[in-house]
């Protein structure tokens, strides 16, 4: 039965990595006196999320306001949380979405995906999906977008060439420096001229 987990403002807001470079895993945890969500994500969706906010408070133009309305009508359980066996709901993203409420000065983070050992066939429905959403401070925000990019930026160099990731143990083959680079096509069509 799928879940659905609304953390209401959050206390504690991490973004999380586990493993060596190539192998890594990577989540955003949030916790609050309504219960914890662990959501899974690609790299990719790391990077996304953690873009998003740092140019939202720099489009925004939002200065850090530590000053939060704790009593503010944020949410909490959902009607369902009663049938929970415990606290935390825990699943790999599929679908994101964040915005910001200027009213409350708050950002709304709202991630919904299937169970971490899910057995997924051809046909997959939204409606099967857990979910989780939670409101987080633009403080957390801002440490959210920075932790985010060093984490994604202290995985594996990339080829200045094609952008894929080098591994130290193996050898690249990278279509670009194969004759596809022009500058470099060009420095091996010169060198083989010079014999």
């Amino acid at each position: 039965m799928p879940r659905r987990k609304n953390l209401g403002l959050v206390e504690e807001l991490q973004v999380l990595t586990y493993g060596e470079p190539g192998q890594r895993t990577f989540n955003i945890s949030a916790h609050s006196r309504h219960g914890s969500g662990i959501v899974w994500l690609e790299k990719e969706q790391l990077f996304d999320i953690s873009d998003s906010l740092a140019r939202a408070m720099d489009i925004l133009n939002i200065a850090v306001d530590p000053n939060i309305d704790e009593d503010d009508d944020l949410g909490g359980p959902d009607d369902d949380d009663d049938d929970w066996e415990n606290d935390t709901v825990e699943f790999k993203a599929w679908q994101i979405a964040m915005e910001y409420d200027d009213r409350r000065k708050l950002f709304r983070f709202e991630a919904a995906g299937p169970e971490l050992d899910a057995e997924l066939g051809n046909e997959v429905r939204e409606s099967d999906f857990n979910r989780v959403s939670f409101f987080f401070s633009q403080h957390d925000a801002r440490l959210m977008a920075e932790r985010g990019v060093d984490i994604v930026y202290a995985g594996r160099p990339l080829c200045p060439h094609c952008g894929a990731p080098l591994n130290n143990d193996q050898d690249h083959l990278c279509e670009r420096r194969n004759g596809h680079n022009p500058e470099e096509a060009r420095a091996l069509i010169d060198a083989i001229g010079d014999r």
